[in-house]
């Protein structure tokens, strides 16, 4: 069922109705909602899912014995392909900004852009300007899964995205501190290697990840759209040869 509801979500938005992800999972709506008790909550269990598999494949690009850009790479192929830029669209709006390098006031001394008020600061002090910053120096270790994941859903203790009296980013699915700290320390460091534009960012990043084509009708033809848009915007994020 949540298999279903992520490919659901992924391809057609948190607009497609919950008669969509039961027919995919096969199963009735009625078994969907004695799960969830409502859409909302499904939607923010499978973002917070979705949040946690990104922060397992960000902290393995980061550990494994590549070139920065490899694990960049890496990382965004990962995402893109499994659609988080609809199934994480809060973090998405957050992003902005973060791991910035700073404008030319900035490096003279002002403060370098890259504040997350949720979690605290994400790229402050020389971080944006390309050193390794406190960001690098802060990167989580990896975290026991919660045992929710494992029995009853944990969304329901969540407002769902858009609530009203609640920001997006009082609605942020647990853990997307996290993935934007780890995120930010693949940009710096492909950055310091030299292997990524000296003006990327982490919105840059996911901007990419977000990017798809127009849909078509053959699954065959559609994936091969966006393996060749990823291709080109991740050359777009490569440093200009001269």
């Amino acid at each position: 069922m949540l298999d279903a509801a992520r490919d659901v979500f992924g391809e057609q938005g948190y607009e497609a109705p919950v008669e969509e992800v039961a027919r995919r999972a096969r199963v009735g709506v009625g078994t969907v909602y004695r799960r969830f008790p409502n859409k909302e909550a499904l939607v923010r269990y499978v973002t917070e899912l979705e949040t946690r598999r990104l922060v397992e494949r960000a902290l393995s690009s980061l550990s494994e014995p590549t070139e920065p850009w490899t694990a960049l790479e890496g990382f965004v192929r990962f995402a893109s392909s499994a659609r988080s830029g609809r199934l994480l669209p809060e973090l998405f709006a957050v992003g902005v900004g973060i791991g910035m390098p700073p404008r030319p006031a900035e490096a003279a001394g002002g403060d370098a852009t890259g504040e997350f008020a949720p979690g605290g600061p994400v790229g402050g002090g020389d971080a944006g300007a390309g050193g390794a910053g406190t960001a690098a120096e802060r990167v989580p270790q990896p975290r026991t899964a919660p045992e929710e994941l494992d029995g009853a859903p944990p969304a329901v203790r969540f407002a769902p995205p858009g609530s009203a009296g609640r920001s997006p980013e009082e609605s942020l699915p647990e853990h997307t501190s996290e993935l934007l700290e780890l995120l930010l320390r693949l940009v710096e460091r492909a950055r310091l290697a030299g292997q990524l534009r000296s003006d990327a960012s982490v919105a840059d990043v996911l901007l990419v990840i977000a990017t798809a084509p127009p849909p078509v009708a053959d699954a065959a033809r559609q994936a091969m759209l966006s393996e060749r848009l990823l291709d080109i915007l991740l050359q777009g994020l490569r440093p200009a040869r001269t």
